[in-house]
């Protein structure tokens, strides 16, 4: 995967949790809290350092509040 992170940070469907869950599985995703709750955006924007510019970097913050450094990416088939 190229090019992952630099225009705006990217909302996950994860609910954010401090460490991850430990369990073993494939494609999932924590679901598990309240739906208010703070969301996972990865990635980094046009306004971070390098440092920041990594699919691992993340962070949370609350879906229902408009900001111009978080968005989705649109994918397709290759």
């Amino acid at each position: 995967q190229m090019d992952m992170a630099g225009n705006a940070w990217e909302w996950n469907l994860d609910v954010y949790a401090p460490t991850y869950l430990q369990t073993t599985c494939v494609d999932c995703a924590n679901t598990t809290t309240a739906v208010n709750s703070p969301r996972v955006f990865r990635g980094g924007s046009a306004g971070n350092t390098a440092a920041f510019l990594l699919a691992a970097t993340r962070n949370s913050y609350d879906p229902s509040k408009a900001t111009g450094y978080i968005g989705v990416r649109c994918a397709r088939a290759p």
